[in-house]
């Protein structure tokens, strides 16, 4: 029979560690020494699951570090002993989280990792820096599963714009961590120093180092940032779960893998949705294999995108290819250019009326052309301009047009002029949808391609298609 009174104060206890940790980080809480007596009883310990967890004595846990070979020292003390208590007993689930997804993204950092010939237990980095979540983004501005900030991002060779936001792609930004984390090897000479610039910067190491005259992490302990004293002893504690999580009972209640993918390399504008739809695929599976791409588009662009989607549409992309490329790019202002292709010219007097377009953000020759009924070429030749690329603020000439038609032309298709709104403060898409009467909640969810998430002050919502 368990104490329940004994048990009570244990989960007090524990609830208010795992709050301290929840805030500081895995933070080192409790008061241990490496001493070969000290023993975890975690059987007062009630957790929702009810799951088995053995407990284990300071010993064993430093004789396991210590049987993990590899480049980078794994140092056994109290701080990283708290923070394997954290991952083996306070927080299972976190843990449970990760083993369930390291099929995602380990095989990639055990790829890049060889290929630069780096210490292969850097693969466990990314558990500390984004949980294994390529989307994961910090208050300060760091985003990706290797936690770029942009600044550091651009400069490892990262495209960072307002389409694409490569701290996402997977293998890039492994890659260009790879090239980060070697040239803070070579600056320090010392891989718990590398990573403790990693995590503050190579300057505050750097002048720390300078300062105190010593190049071994533990000894500049108490002289660095209060978060990069924890992320040494984090990424060890990681470093210990994944290689011996059986020994703590810990196992995923399954696990992820990667989806297979075939890729193809484009340049035109592509409507993903309009793609998605022709070839029977949910839009989240493309976003998921190119978490990277920002809008629901694709620009044009002089560079190649590789494009990556569901292997299992390969056959129907190769048999079609020519015309799902020639579909995806015919959206918005496609019907221009269809029209284009379809018929003879039909203007051939031209009254216009000289006007300005302010491109807004996000937009391309396609979108201002279908607004304006021309053509991208004219638009180009009258603000010669040589590629298509647009930039937010720029000032376009439009000459305004009124054609004459042949009698025996061929009616021409209809063109869709899209109709925006503004967010404002205190707008839902409740509140939108019931100052637009032809259009429903589900409606604008599909049209701007938005999830569960909130509305931004000044966002511009596509209200009719």
């Amino acid at each position: 029979m368990r104490n329940w009174k004994y048990i009570l104060i244990s989960f007090l206890v524990s609830f208010q560690a795992s709050e301290t940790y929840a805030q500081y980080g895995l933070g080192p809480l409790l008061n241990l020494e490496p001493e070969d007596s000290l023993y975890i009883s975690t059987d007062s310990i009630a957790l929702a699951n009810f799951d088995y967890v053995p407990d284990f004595t300071a010993t064993e846990v430093r004789n396991r570090l210590n049987s993990i070979s590899g480049d980078i020292q794994l140092t056994f003390n109290t701080h990283v002993f708290s923070f394997i208590d954290y991952l083996t007993v306070r927080n299972r689930e976190y843990a449970r989280m990760i083993l369930q997804r390291q099929s995602l993204y380990i095989p990639t950092f055990e790829k890049y990792l060889a290929l630069n010939k780096m210490p292969d237990e850097l693969k466990y980095l990314t558990i500390v820096e984004s949980g294994l979540n390529p989307k994961a983004l910090s208050r300060s501005g760091a985003l990706g599963l290797w936690q770029f900030i942009p600044s550091t991002g651009k400069w490892m060779g990262l495209r960072i714009d307002s389409h694409f936001d490569e701290r996402m792609n997977v293998e890039k930004s492994t890659e260009a961590a790879c090239k980060y984390l070697k040239s803070l090897y070579n600056s320090f000479g010392d891989w718990q120093l590398a990573l403790a610039a990693y995590n503050c910067g190579p300057g505050v190491v750097g002048r720390v180092v300078k300062k105190y005259g010593k190049k071994d992490f533990w000894k500049l302990y108490n002289y660095l940032p209060a978060e990069t004293r924890s992320y040494v002893p984090q990424f060890i504690a990681v470093t210990y779960l994944m290689n011996f999580h059986k020994e703590h009972n810990l196992y995923p209640e399954y696990y992820e893998y990667p989806m297979a993918y075939d890729t193809v390399s484009v340049s035109q504008y592509v409507n993903i949705d309009i793609l998605c739809k022709h070839m029977g695929i949910c839009s989240e599976d493309i976003f998921s294999l190119n978490p990277e791409i920002k809008r629901n588009y694709i620009p044009n662009s002089e560079s190649k995108y590789v494009l990556r989607y569901p292997i299992d549409k390969s056959d129907f992309f190769r048999q079609n290819r020519h015309w799902l490329l020639d579909s995806i790019s015919e959206s918005v202002s496609e019907i221009v250019e269809l029209n284009k292709r379809l018929t003879t010219p039909v203007i051939n007097t031209v009254i216009g009326k000289r006007t300005y377009h302010k491109v807004s953000r996000g937009q391309t020759l396609n979108m201002v052309a279908a607004t304006y009924r021309v053509s991208v070429s004219q638009i180009k030749s009258w603000n010669h301009l040589k590629g298509h690329k647009l930039k937010a603020g720029q000032r376009l000439v439009i000459w305004k047009q009124t054609p004459k038609i042949k009698a025996h032309e061929t009616t021409r298709y209809p063109v869709p002029k899209k109709k925006f709104y503004e967010v404002r403060q205190g707008d839902t898409l409740w509140s939108i949808s019931k100052k637009f009467n032809n259009v429903t909640v589900a409606q604008l969810k599909k049209l701007n391609n938005l999830g569960d998430g909130g509305l931004k002050i000044g966002q511009k919502l596509i209200i009719q298609n």
